[in-house]
């Protein structure tokens, strides 16, 4: 985004709050496009079509997944995609991690306990609500 592409909205009321929502959505998604030349939409089924190549057992970190895309400043962005995620069945979110090996504080699904549940499920040893990274995360070759 630059000066020419700003949105100036005025909170006097005159607008709905859902008009407000959608401006700022749109906002972000041409932001987004600005680091990786994709939108959100084909950004975020990147994002999901990768968390479906994390081999059982393993974790990777929001950079790498943003490195995976083309960009590793895009790490938070793949936060709050994954923030998003519609199905945490198919898309496993939860073998994404900081790049400490830290569970994350708000994991979507029902909070860190139950990402420590399903990371454990999957063979992975959490510790102080974090994971050896040395260990289980993945390597792409």
């Amino acid at each position: 985004m630059n000066k020419k592409s700003w949105i100036t909205i005025k909170l006097d009321e005159s607008l709905p709050t859902t008009k407000i929502f959608e401006l700022i959505d749109n906002s972000y998604q041409l932001s987004i496009g600005n680091k990786c030349g994709m939108t959100g939409k084909s950004l975020s089924k990147k994002v999901y079509e990768y968390l479906m190549t994390i081999p059982k057992g393993k974790v990777v970190t929001y950079k790498q997944v943003a490195e995976s895309l083309g960009n590793k400043g895009l790490a938070r962005v793949v936060g709050n995609i994954l923030h998003k995620n519609p199905d945490g069945d198919k898309y496993p979110c939860y073998k994404v991690l900081n790049s400490k090996g830290e569970l994350a504080e708000a994991f979507v699904f029902g909070g860190k306990e139950i990402q420590k549940e399903r990371l454990e499920k999957d063979g992975i040893k959490v510790t102080n609500d974090k994971v050896d990274l040395k260990l289980y995360q993945w390597e792409e070759r």
